[in-house]
């Protein structure tokens, strides 16, 4: 099964992204329980735009690399991501399994990234 959505309360504003061969397509704010992507408007990102990443874990000082390539500091750390591109981030702890997930971001969208990794591996 994949990962359970977190549950909204029906007046709760949710950023949606929605995205087709690793390419924004659309992107805005909707209310309640269902979502209907062809209602939220086209997403433009023009070449070069960026957006923040900032990642996080618990515990701290672990490093990341995106779409493969590490970056050269450690978490808790912010960087600028191409906008309307989908990237891997995986982070790399110490004596932990390795922890990945898929962004893609709109131009100038925070995207907060918090990685809980499991207990340490013996």
């Amino acid at each position: 099964m994949g990962e359970s959505w977190p549950r909204v309360k029906s007046n709760e504003k949710v950023t949606v992204a929605v995205g087709s061969g690793g390419v924004l397509r659309r992107f805005g704010e909707v209310s309640g329980h269902r979502v209907d992507a062809t209602a939220l408007p086209q997403a433009t990102v023009a070449a070069g735009e960026k957006a923040p990443l900032l990642v996080s874990t618990e515990p701290a000082g672990c490093a990341v690399s995106i779409d493969g390539v590490r970056l050269p500091n450690e978490t808790p750390l912010g960087v600028l991501i191409d906008a309307g591109r989908e990237i891997a981030v995986e982070v790399l702890c110490q004596n932990h399994s390795p922890w990945t997930r898929h962004v893609l971001a709109a131009s100038g969208q925070t995207v907060n990234l918090t990685a809980q990794l499991a207990e340490p591996r013996r």
